[in-house]
């Protein structure tokens, strides 16, 4: 358990490079073309979603059946012959992309200006996309350094390299290139990983006869488990990109990405419940033992989060600014899309359980409500609030499919995971966080006055946390079920 969140954290600390590589090409480019930028990167990562369709899962699950009737001499072939597939794919949909892009530009986005990068960017797909089934066979080894060090550092590295030196010769264009020389070093490398750990592709007639039907039905509820929750915050963006300006597209991806931090710490703790979820569950633990444990997991990851938030939303324009000084007008997107990963990560969390439970199919249908509802409140509040309607549907989405996911636990155990005492830190941090905007708004309203307010809530809120820890189940508690 304790391995499983050490290599979590490894692999987020260096994603801390996104944001990195982000702020300096804000800086580079200005937030016109920043926002234009960010625009094709997302329209190009949505298109992605849709050319793997969850086969970086299915993968797993068809490598396992081969395991099981004692066939792994053909893992190597099924394993390059879905890469293989997934590149040929994604060349045709970058390909349709090409053409369509003017219709794309002008139709889509009412913006015809980005026509031209566009079609450089729609490049990645095929690469990005085999990536990720290579990275999803490299699973299976239970060992997650190739893809921390691929994906997560060599990958944004080389971004934030390139892109640097491309921008000054080609714009927002030279990004595309960085983007292709990225997504195809780190595609080549995990392919000869892949080749050395399984071996290479050796064609065997016997491949036709695979279970490719349970292999797609596979990768299409894994997909719905993980790609439509990413597509999404993507979804966010893509629609913003239609209604509004660049430098609007620009303001509120900064906003997004900085609330995505509350988003990692959930992926960096998210492996400390699953070994906990499936010991209880073989165990036989009592229904109260287990809304212990498991209200206890869902606080330890509450914690760090609402500290951050609190961070956040008091200093959420000196954060803005590092992305440049027009940026700040985000100041109160950030607040709202904090709170909304908030319950995306707690609440949200329980989705995971549910998958831990058996209840796949249950999982999949609450991120198609999500992704549904999120679009829907996204056409309805945008034109009456503008980028806040944005904001303020993302934060109504997920509130109630959180507590979609926290009813459907109930109606399968029995007990609501969120008992008296998780709820009170989640009061005391509100009345806190009211306090102290009142008293800011009032008194101070300088720059030195958040600093004192910010820090005097780390210094309360997190002193409060520790004392909770002192008198509560302890992390040592935990590990003994997971164990």
């Amino acid at each position: 358990m304790i391995k499983g969140v050490a290599v979590n954290a490894l692999g987020v600390i260096p994603k801390l490079l996104r944001p990195l590589y982000l702020i300096l090409f804000s800086r580079a480019l200005g937030i016109e073309k920043y926002g234009l930028y960010i625009l094709v990167t997302v329209f190009v990562e949505v298109f992605a979603k849709f050319t793997i369709m969850g086969t970086n899962g299915g993968i797993l699950h068809l490598m396992s059946f081969l395991k099981d009737r004692k066939q792994e001499k053909f893992i190597p072939t099924v394993i390059h012959l879905s890469a293989i597939g997934v590149f040929i794919f994604g060349l045709l949909i970058a390909s349709l992309l090409y053409f369509f892009a003017p219709w794309v530009a002008h139709s889509v986005f009412d913006k015809p200006e980005i026509t031209d990068e566009l079609r450089y960017f729609v490049w990645i797909l095929p690469v990005i996309s085999t990536a990720y089934v290579y990275a999803g066979a490299l699973r299976d080894t239970m060992n997650m350094k190739y893809e921390v060090l691929n994906q997560s550092f060599l990958e944004p590295l080389i971004i934030l390299i390139f892109g640097l030196i491309f921008i000054h010769f080609f714009g927002v264009m030279g990004l595309a290139f960085a983007y292709i020389l990225a997504h195809t070093t780190t595609t080549t490398i995990m392919c000869a990983v892949t080749k050395k750990i399984y071996g290479p592709f050796v064609w065997a007639k016997e491949v036709i006869f695979f279970p490719w039907k349970k292999f797609l039905r596979d990768s299409f509820y894994y997909f719905g488990m993980r790609g439509l929750n990413l597509l999404k915050h993507q979804m966010d963006v893509f629609i913003v990109g239609r209604f509004f300006t660049l430098k609007d597209v620009a303001i509120y991806s900064a906003a997004l990405e900085i609330s995505a931090a509350i988003k990692r710490l959930r992926f960096v703790l998210e492996p400390i419940l699953m070994p906990v979820v499936q010991s209880i569950e073989k165990a036989g633990i009592s229904s109260q033992e287990t809304k212990r444990y498991l209200s206890s997991i869902l606080r330890y990851l509450s914690y760090p989060c609402l500290l951050v938030i609190g961070f956040l939303m008091i200093k959420s324009k000196f954060v803005l600014s590092f992305f440049g000084p027009n940026f700040t007008q985000g100041v109160d997107l950030v607040v709202i899309l904090v709170l909304a990963q908030y319950f995306f990560s707690v609440f949200g969390i329980l989705e995971a359980v549910l998958y831990m439970y058996g209840k796949t199919h249950v999982a999949f249908l609450h991120n198609i409500y999500l992704l549904v509802l999120n679009v829907c409140l996204l056409i309805v509040l945008i034109p009456q609030y503008g980028l806040m309607g944005a904001a303020l549907s993302t934060l109504i989405a997920v509130f109630v499919v959180g507590w979609l996911n926290v009813y459907k636990h109930y109606t399968i155990k029995g007990y609501i995971p969120f008992v008296s005492f998780f709820a009170r830190h989640v009061t005391i941090f509100s009345v806190l966080m009211a306090i102290l905007f009142v008293f800011r708004k009032t008194f101070l309203q300088n720059e030195i006055s958040s600093w004192i307010t910010a820090g005097f809530f780390v210094a309360t809120f997190g002193g409060y946390i520790l004392h909770e820890l002192k008198h509560s189940l302890s992390f040592s508690d935990v590990r003994k079920v997971a164990s």
